[in-house]
């Protein structure tokens, strides 16, 4: 896709996962459920054709895409 369309509840979603460290914590967050966050998030990933996270252990830290596009 040459002009992807990332919603504003996608970037609310991705910004509190940054934040908080994992999907749980974000869903929180944003009064979402942990899915819905999570989906958000995959449908950038798609979007961009990028992974954005990778866990470690608990906790979702950002890959250098991830660290860009923040």
């Amino acid at each position: 896709m040459l002009n992807p369309r990332i919603s504003l509840e996608q970037w609310r979603a991705f910004s509190a996962v940054v934040e908080a460290g994992g999907y749980a914590q974000a869903a929180e967050t944003v009064h979402k459920t942990q899915s819905s966050v999570s989906y958000a998030v995959q449908k950038i990933e798609q979007l961009l054709d990028l992974k954005l996270f990778e866990k470690q252990g608990r906790r979702s830290v950002l890959t250098a895409a991830g660290e860009a596009l923040h």
